[in-house]
């Protein structure tokens, strides 16, 4: 068996001095992007709270939309009961603005499970990539995280 000379294992140290460097540049670069991430996922977290907002909204319009066809439906009902005839162009009328507002409705929900799908996906991917950190060693396991609450698959 044959032994490094003192001159290639002092070469040796110096080239993982040098590759210390570099890693040590590439920490710091990642810690400085990791917090500048953190603050992106402050105003990711402020974005969804307005989501939220949105999906109130739609819930507001789709309650209202169908208060609307209850109270249209008792019009009609009166209408055929023989009342309101001097309504009847109304009630027509209304049925047609209703019909309008439904496709509207029908196109923002549309939209909406498109984005909803989307959103999630990529936050659980987000997730799971997280919680998938390497170990800072080449000991192949993952770090032991804390328990915290995942984003549900519904």
């Amino acid at each position: 068996m044959s032994f490094p000379s003192h001159e290639d294992m002092h070469q040796a140290h110096l080239e993982w001095q040098s590759e210390h460097c570099t890693w040590m540049a590439d920490v710091d670069r990642w810690r400085h992007e990791t917090s500048a991430a953190i603050e992106s996922l402050t105003r990711i977290g402020d974005l969804l709270g307005a989501y939220r907002d949105v999906l109130d909204e739609h819930a507001k319009a789709v309650r209202d939309h169908g208060d609307e066809l209850q109270q249209h439906e008792l019009a009609m009902a009166e209408l055929d009961a023989g009342g309101m005839t001097d309504r009847r162009e109304e009630v027509v009328g209304q049925h047609f603005a209703q019909l309008s507002e439904h496709a509207d409705q029908l196109v923002a929900h549309e939209r909406l499970v498109k984005y909803q799908r989307s959103l999630l996906g990529q936050l659980r991917e987000l997730e799971a990539l997280l919680e998938a950190v390497p170990e800072p060693r080449s000991s192949g396991g993952r770090r032991p995280h804390r328990s915290v609450p995942r984003l549900s698959k519904s």
